[in-house]
């Protein structure tokens, strides 16, 4: 970003307040605020027209778009938009990104920008203003976010999905070339792959420069002064070359597998089509903002903490995205009790205040809140529930709770909420009942239980945290009366940091009443503190008292109070509550202990659970008659107690936590795990809708005693406790009895740690492990939705995740639905909810599901690795309530381990979970076929031993040569229906594959599809396979109607061999049938032949056909007859005669190939005859005399089995020839073989014509009519007909055409096929002996063609002739075509030369000439399969010349030929030069011995130079009268004569010469690149060191250096390197090599030095690091070594070198926990690699870690029990004292 960029975009206050305005009032935001303005809004029309261009192209159907890098959602707005204007919103946006900080602040060259990004990504701000931005702009609808990286996340796609994808994340050049190669496989054949950021190309940069660069976003070169993005840049210019771009956005078009340019001339833009919400608005004249900030004026200057800053505003908009995806939720209003004054709100905790909010949200339903404060009646207008009676009318809520006691309730308000929802609950957070002592100090506490007796009958539930109280209101009848301990949100449950830093104990509260004694207690007063109120206060607390001040001014104003009113003012007073309370519970974890004093709350208060959340022990007052309360926490165990009025005995208790360690640890973690398990916020109000719904009393996980009869809390007989659940959302049996035969552990501590904590499993995308099962899920999911496609079109499927863990399979199944998760471990909801806020998630089992009272059954549910934590005993319940949350129809998708590898895989990975009960593939078969589901498919994921690599796509090669291990089931199944119907199976093969070829004819493909769909037999499947480079997916989606057809592209034309080579390898059938696509299947064929073969008698059966014989007239195709020629009973002895069966009557099994191998693709034609006899040596054929099918013959030679006839007679001898020793013993059959041959040449038609013209032409036909007239005038002396190609023209071109008779024939494309294309048709039509390709933009000049003619009949040797071309104005446009020496590229020579020159008038050998006018033999243009079609418009008679001068053909320029070439009059004749310059490099850019350029000019008589003028290469040339440049251009003439040859001998003597070479550093550079050619490196250096004689050069430098340091010449490769860093001080590479001299040197402080300023200057980071390592190391600088190596693990975390140097440094120093933990994360990522789990074990032995050193071998004897050094390492750990494991190890 530029300086001045900085400063326009640098953000004010008022930004900020625009910002909070915009999310508060649901507007999209889009400005400076974190960077989220969203690039050069001009881009987004771009974005638009793309959509546009597109869409229309495509027509009907979704279009889907992929984005990757969506930031704060302003893009993908834009592709909604347009989307929805231009596509009817028919399709999808898929935005991918992590928005996780994904760069180094460091390497940025702005840090204080990308640190705000770094920070607004860490703390999920971008992602929430994502969804919010996506919400407000009513596009949730349309947006599908898949959070995770992009290396997870798009190979997890699916394939050749998606119609536009639009690369936008990480800008570092390796990001950008990743993402580029990871999306092309997802878009479709035609598709288009966009980007931006592409402000200039590569060719406009400074190449060498940017690639120092490639990690930084956005770079100023200081030498060009060019701004733009170098990993764009460079990764778009190496993949595709120039691309067509538009205000930095770029695009290509797939083709196959490779990539066409894009014409965006098309794209229509302009600044007045900017989308609305990118049109940045002036906030200070917006009228909204103005009235916006009056209203709140003083409210709006009450800042928020910071860490407060992600509070409740920004889960609103969460909750208002999850509403807009997933089903209705229930919406509950609290009336929740606060304070005026932080004096008095003070012992009233963020958890009694919020902690309802939180608990309710986390179990999905919707919170309304209005603070109702103490000290204001709700009757009068100081009060916000009394402006909230109006504010909220008309609103629905299905719960109403309200705070009881405290809250000024009056009747009228009571009255209210009892008309607002039919549940109202009331919140007790005191006692009711109190004894003499409080009464006598507090009297007006005698008049709560009256006071509550008043607004009982308005209340349906009553929540009451003392049981006494809970037990006197069910005596009095209120049944609906719950025991409510306090309980704290799940996300303040932290392990302490560090031990206490406080000496005493603590107590938090006001010593009233009976405390008071406690504070002067002197027994107390030097082991507890009293903790009074901060003074002065806080920062937070001032903020609640100005809060309160501002908010009790607004009212009294009397502003208009509305719902987004209330809601601002809840959300700020949330925001500070929680800001304090965040300080508060970091305060508690300072001291050793957290004393509850004797109260008036009998029950263990907020304050209790907060401290053991903290991590803290706590000693409590035993408060007497409450055994429930006192059965929450274990005393001695999880807790310490004393009697009320013994302070001596508190005093003891507090000695023992001050003076036993363990002790104080162990109380603090029994009682937090309580915590975790029972007492939080989320789990509370699980259980307490749970009760609510069904009057099931929540588990507080109470002690026996606690649990006795006479403790029951309820008149209704309680149920059976509960167990824990699993991660998976299944109850488990309590004892658990599995396989792993494991003690039980805290199953929920257990999966939060997993989930949450650990790196592997805790992140948005899948790991290894979970993308291998996704591959198979999404396989399924597939297929579930072709099928719902054809059952009910249109149809949204509802997808449910049960045990969804953190929701990475929730997320990625979303793309097949609506899809919501439910899994039973809150804190693991709570991580899912904070990755996918967009998506439902629910804390909960099946069971709570189906207890929805808006329960709707699903149509799929996924259950992916949980059945396995099911106990035996309740698996099928289980499966059974799987089957209840499904329809009637729907489908289940289970994953799971195989039992049947339980033992094997026990040995490889102990069990290590609370439940492991694996089932076979039979058992669970059996288990689901019980539970009412029938079997559509079951997969296998094998693992490879001892790596533990997953794959999923295991071939039989696979299982032959690594050691797999099928580890993981995946089954699909479907509910059986009511009907009994049993669904077709989605892995059944089907009995027949019709391989069905294609080559750029769509409508006959279509016809041939009908045919299929018109088939009375219907088990099978049809591949399509494309050969050509029409693309077809229309044309097989609009007859896919039975979803049974899968489309395979070729890249390029392989030949019908090829393409039905590749349908066979994608078939899945028994049989196996063959339908070329200008043939037809009567309706009886499949049927007819399947039924035959099924009996058993034959492998292989045919049927016979009608040939149908076409003759085609423009676009018209007239039957001329139909015949059957082909009905002959099977001979094998006649099939080596010739073929009988046409391909399309022919069904064989598809196993028989198996025997006999596919197709020859060796062969043009007869493919199909070959294959025949070749099965008929093995099985023989039944012949079924009756007409099932019909083909195409056409007069043109366009049809399949049509073909020219000498490539038939070819073939035929090919044939015959490769089956002689199947005839050779038989006299007959040799005969009948040439007699049959001889036929085959004797009815081959004599050329007519010694030339054919071929013209392609488009539009313009004044150009066509006066080349056509120039033509006939001047071509009097050679025989000739003309075959004219249009190329779909749109001006009247075909009028013109429709008027020319005699010896012309005119062929029509519907579409402009291009040059190469259009030239192949005429070819293959012609008649003639030669082939005369000739634009229409000439005019040919007298005795052109006898030229040409002439000069290829008198030379045997020659196959291409071609002529001399004029511009207009008679100077040379082609007098031939040289190969330039620095980029390797043909160009016209003498081009704009005089025409008489003699240089231009000698005939002469090339390698090259132009197509504009060039004669080939037609049988050589054949051999070598013509013009390469994937050229368009420029090239293609490079590569075709290219191609026929391998096949030993000689090329010549015939200056007697001569026409005027009119060039560039065809228009977009060039656009397609970036992409075919490209296509040309690729072929022929390793063949160094093209140059020619210096060799022709040297020919006659001139050096040719190369100098640069303005940044551009230019050329000169140079008549040579001076013998000493004659003798230096002829050494260089001579070298280029020799490559021709490619004689290296030669070359190579040449090269020595150097001396001899011209003094010219362009020549000299090239002669470097032949010394790599011809794989001689050490040839270049004389030439590095003459090119240094006449200029600086930092390659020279640079490959000198490297020689020297290759043989030890320290001195010399220091030389070089000081010369080039003086020229050039930043260049990385040369302070890397510079630093590495310096170690040779034994100079480390030199070479540490140098490798800082490699890494300063671009070079290679890791290697400079290393360098530095090493460096230090030298030196005996361990600790410097061992700095840099930290960080250096930290970014290269899987690098083994890295770990070698930091073993090495690491015992050095001697560090061994330090190395020990490093190893230990290497090795558990890396699990395969035994040399470094070998070195950790030695590391533990060393350390003392005696048992875990042993547990490593044991690990290792089962991976590699022979691994070298294994008996040292056993007898080191077998001896008492034992050494360290030798060095080798590491």
């Amino acid at each position: 970003m530029s300086q001045g960029a900085r400063e326009t975009n640098r953000v004010t206050p008022l930004d900020v307040e625009y910002y909070q305005f915009c999310r508060e009032q649901l507007r999209p935001y889009f400005g400076r605020v974190m960077w989220a303005s969203q690039g050069l809004p001009l881009r987004h029309v771009v974005m638009q027209e793309l959509v546009r261009l597109e869409a229309s192209r495509q027509g009907a159907g979704p279009f889907h778009i992929l984005e990757v890098g969506s930031w704060a959602g302003g893009s993908a707005i834009t592709w909604a938009e347009a989307l929805t204007r231009h596509h009817r919103a028919d399709g999808r946006v898929v935005c991918v990104d992590p928005w996780k900080p994904y760069f180094d602040v460091k390497k940025r060259p702005d840090a204080a920008v990308y640190r705000e990004m770094s920070d607004a990504l860490a703390n999920d701000t971008i992602y929430e203003l994502f969804l919010h931005n996506i919400t407000t702009a009513g596009h949730a609808g349309l947006v599908l976010p898949l959070r995770g990286a992009a290396t997870a996340m798009l190979p997890a796609l699916p394939r050749n999905y998606f119609d536009l994808v639009f690369v936008d994340g990480d800008h570092s050049y390796a990001a950008v070339l990743a993402d580029i190669q990871a999306a092309g496989g997802l878009i479709k054949d035609g598709g288009v792959l966009c980007g931006d950021d592409l402000e200039r190309q590569s060719f406009e940069i400074d190449q060498a420069y940017a690639r120092t660069q490639i990690e930084s976003d956005y770079i100023r070169d200081p030498r060009s002064g060019h701004e733009y993005h170098p990993g764009v840049t460079l990764a778009v210019g190496e993949l595709f070359g120039e691309v067509s771009q538009v205000a930095g956005c770029w695009a290509v078009r797939k083709r196959g597998t490779g990539w066409e340019r894009f014409d965006m001339s098309p794209a229509r833009c302009s600044e007045d089509r900017i989308p609305a919400h990118l049109i940045r608005r002036d906030p200070t004249v917006d009228p909204e903002f103005q009235r916006w900030r009056e209203q709140r004026s003083r409210p709006a200057s009450v800042a928020v903490p910071r860490g407060a800053e992600r509070g409740e505003q920004v889960r609103t908009a969460s909750a208002v995205s999850r509403a807009s995806v997933a089903a209705p939720r229930q919406r509950a209003l609290l009336i929740q009790l606060d304070f005026q004054t932080w004096a008095t709100a003070r012992p009233w905790t963020y958890s009694a205040a919020f902690g309802v909010q939180e608990g309710l949200r986390a179990n999905g339903v919707e919170c309304v809140t209005v603070p109702a404060i103490a000290e204001n009646a709700c009757s009068t207008p100081a009060s916000w529930v009394y402006h909230a009676r109006k504010a909220l009318a008309g609103q629905h809520f299905d719960q109403v709770w309200l705070w009881l006691i405290h809250t000024p309730l009056d009747q009228a308000t009571l009255e209210w909420v009892a008309q607002l929802a039919p549940v109202r609950v009331g919140v007790l957070m005191e006692s009711l009942r109190y004894d003499a002592d409080d009464y006598a100090w507090a009297p007006q506490l005698k008049g709560r239980a009256a006071h509550l007796e008043a607004q009982l009958p308005y209340l349906t539930h009553v929540l009451a945290p003392d049981e006494q109280d809970a037990a006197e209101l069910r005596t009095r009848g209120f049944a609906n009366v719950l025991w409510w301990p306090p309980m704290v949100p799940e996300r303040f449950i932290v392990t302490p940091a560090g031990a206490p830093t406080q000496p005493q104990a603590v107590f938090h509260g006001t010593p009233y009443g009976r405390r008071q004694h406690w504070v002067s207690e002197p027994s107390l007063s030097r082991r507890l503190q009293y903790a009074k109120g901060a003074q002065p206060p806080t920062n937070n607390q001032q903020l609640f008292d100005q809060l309160q001040q501002v908010a009790a001014q607004y009212l009294a104003e009397g502003h208009a109070v509305t719902d987004e009113a209330i809601r601002e003012y809840a959300q700020s007073l949330q925001q500070i509550r929680l800001a304090e309370f965040n300080e508060w519970m970091g305060h508690l974890a300072q001291w050793p202990a957290i004393v509850n004093l004797p109260s008036l709350a009998k029950f263990y208060g907020g304050r209790v659970i907060e401290a053991m959340a903290a991590g803290r022990p706590v000693i409590s007052w035993d408060i007497p008659g409450h055994p429930k309360n006192r059965g929450l926490f274990e005393p001695e165990k999880d807790i310490l107690l004393f009697p009320q009025d013994a302070p001596e005995a508190l005093a003891g208790q507090i000695d023992r936590i001050l003076h036993d360690r363990a002790l104080a640890e162990s109380l603090a973690q029994r009682a937090q795990g309580k915590i975790k398990r029972y007492h939080t916020a989320e789990r509370r109000l699980q259980g307490t809708l749970e009760w609510i719904r069904t009057g099931q009393t929540p588990d507080y996980g109470l002690s026996e005693q606690a649990n006795s009869p006479s403790a029951a809390q309820t008149t209704v007989p309680a149920p059976a406790a509960q167990s824990s659940p699993s991660a998976t959302g299944l109850p488990t049996a309590d004892p658990i009895s599995h396989p792993s035969a494991k003690v039980s552990m805290d199953q929920n501590a257990f999966y939060v740690d997993l989930f949450v904590n650990k790196p592997a499993w805790s992140t948005p995308e899948p790991n290894a492990d979970e993308a291998a099962r996704w591959s198979k899920i999404a396989s399924f999911l597939e297929h579930v939705v072709r099928q719902t496609r054809r059952e009910t079109p249109g149809r949204t499927l509802r997808i449910l995740d049960v045990g969804c863990g953190r929701g990475w399979l929730t997320n990625l199944a979303t793309i097949y639905g609506t899809c919501e998760g439910i899994e039973p471990v809150a804190g693991v909801v709570e991580h899912a909810r904070r990755m996918f806020p967009h998506i439902r998630f629910e804390a909960g089992t099946p069971e709570t599901v189906l207890a929805r009272p808006d329960f709707m059954p699903f149509d799929i549910v996924l259950c992916s690795e949980v059945i396995e934590h099911v106990p035996h005993p309740e698996k099928p319940g289980f499966v059974s309530q799987l089957a209840q949350l499904l329809t009637s129809e729907g489908y289940l998708i289970l994953t799971t381990p195989r039992g049947d590898v339980w033992e094997e895989w026990r040995r490889i990975a102990p069990p290590n979970q609370p439940v492991e009960d694996w089932v076979t593939e039979q058992q669970l078969g059996q288990l689901l076929a019980d539970g009412g589901f029938h079997h559509l498919g079951m997969e296998r994921i094998p693992i490879e031993v001892p790596s533990l690599r997953h794959f999923p796509a295991a071939t039989a090669h696979d299982y032959r040569t690594k050691t797999l291990m099928p580890i993981y089931q995946v089954w699909a199944c479907r509910r059986t229906a009511a009907t009994g119907t049993h669904p077709v199976p989605f892995t059944r093969r089907p009995m027949v594959s019709v391989i069905v070829p294609t080559h750029n004819r769509p409508d006959r493909l279509r016809m041939a599809l009908e045919s299929l769909n018109s088939q009375q037999y219907q088990d099978f499947e049809v591949i399509v396979v494309n050969d050509g480079t029409t693309p077809v997916e229309s044309v097989v989606a609009e007859m896919n109607c039975a979803g049974r057809t899968t489309l395979v592209n070729h890249d390029r034309n392989r030949g019908l061999a090829g393409a039905r080579n590749t349908g066979l390898r994608h078939a899945t059938g028994t049989y196996v049938a063959y339908l070329d696509d200008d043939d037809r299947f009567l309706p009886d064929h499949l049927g007819t032949l399947v039924a035959f073969l099924e009996r058993g008698t034959h492998q292989v059966a045919y049927t016979d056909a009608w040939r149908v014989t076409e003759q085609e007239a423009g676009a018209e195709a007239t039957v001329l007859r139909r015949d059957r020629p082909y009905s002959y009973e099977f001979d094998a002895q006649r099939l080596l005669v010739h073929n009988y069966i046409p391909v399309l009557c022919l069904m064989h099994r598809r196993s028989c190939l198996d025997e006999v191998g596919l197709f020859d693709e060796s062969l043009f034609v007869h493919e199909d005859w070959d294959l025949w006899i070749r099965l008929a040596t093995v099985y023989p054929f039944a012949h079924i005399a009756q007409t099932t099918a019909e083909f195409t013959w056409r007069t043109d030679g366009s049809s399949m089995t049509s073909h020219d006839h000498d490539a038939f007679c070819r073939t035929t001898d090919i044939i015959y020839r490769k089956y002689f020793p199947y005839v050779a013993a038989q006299p007959t059959m040799l005969e009948a073989q040439r007699h049959h041959l001889a036929g085959l040449k004797g009815r081959a038609k004599k050329p007519s014509y010694a030339c054919s013209i071929v013209i392609p032409v488009w539009n313009n036909a004044a150009l066509t009519r006066q080349c056509l007239t120039a033509l006939a005038e001047v071509t009097d002396d050679v025989t000739y007909e003309v075959i004219l190609v249009d190329n779909g023209s749109t001006d009247g071109v075909q009028d013109f055409l429709r008027t020319l008779g005699g010896d012309v024939q005119v062929i029509r494309n519907e579409e402009n096929l291009g040059f190469a294309k259009a030239c192949n048709q005429g070819a293959r039509a012609a008649r003639g002996e030669f082939l005369v390709f000739l634009n229409n933009d000439t005019i040919p000049l007298k005795g052109w063609l006898s030229a040409l003619v002439e000069d290829i009949r008198a030379h045997a040797d020659v196959a291409v002739v071609g002529s001399k071309l004029l511009f207009e104005d008679g100077s040379i446009q082609h007098a031939g075509v040289a190969f330039s020496r620095e980029c390797l590229m043909p160009y016209h020579m003498y081009r704009g030369g005089r025409a008489e020159a003699a240089c231009a008038n000698r005939r002469r050998e090339l390698q090259c000439v132009t197509a504009a006018c060039m004669l080939v033999r037609r049988r050589v243009f054949e051999q070598v399969d013509g013009f390469d079609e994937g050229y368009r418009n420029g090239f293609e008679d490079v590569d075709l010349c290219l191609k026929i001068r391998k096949q030993a053909w000689k090329i010549v320029y015939q200056p007697k030929s001569v026409l005027y070439h009119l060039e560039s009059k065809t228009p977009g004749r060039k656009i397609h030069e970036l992409d075919n310059s490209q296509r040309l490099r690729e072929r022929w850019g390793d063949c160094w011995w093209l140059t020619d350029e210096d060799l022709l000019h040297f020919e006659d008589g001139y050096a040719l130079h190369t100098h640069v003028t303005d940044g551009m290469l230019s050329y000169r040339l140079q008549l040579i009268v001076d013998p000493e440049i004659k003798a230096q251009r002829e050494i260089l003439a001579d070298v280029q004569r020799a490559a021709h040859r490619q004689d290296i001998t030669a070359v190579s003597a040449f090269l020595a010469r150097v001396d001899e070479w011209p003094a010219d550093p362009w020549i000299l550079r090239w002669g470097v690149l032949v010394c790599l050619g011809v794989a001689q490196p050490q040839l270049a250096i004389p030439f590095w060191r003459r090119i240094l004689t006449f200029e600086e050069d930092a390659y020279a430098r640079i490959g000198l250096a490297k020689q020297a340091l290759e043989t030890g010449a320290f001195d010399e490769a220091d030389f070089h390197l000081t010369a080039l860093l003086q020229q050039d001080p930043s260049h990385g590479e040369g302070w890397l090599l510079h630093g590495i001299v310096a170690m040779q040197r034994n100079a480390y402080q030199q070479a540490e030095e140098a490798f800082e300023r490699a890494k300063l200057s671009g070079a290679d980071s890791r290697k400079a690091s290393l360098g530095i390592v090493m460096a230090a190391m030298g030196a005996e600088r361990a600790e410097a070594a061992w700095s840099q190596l930290m960080t250096l693990c930290a970014n290269e975390p899987d690098d083994e070198e890295c770990m070698h140097w930091l073993l090495r440094c690491g015992t050095m120093l001697q560090r061994w926990e330090a190395v020990a933990s490093r190893l230990a994360a290497f090795v558990a990522r890396n699990p395969g690699n035994v040399a470094m789990r070998f070195a950790l074990a030695g590391v533990l032995l060393r350390s003392g870690r005696r048992g875990d050193a042993q547990r490593e071998f044991e690990r290792l004897r089962a991976l590699s029990p022979t691994f070298e050094g294994m008996d040292e390492l056993a007898r080191q750990l077998a001896e008492a004292e034992g050494q360290l494991v030798p060095d080798h190890a590491a």
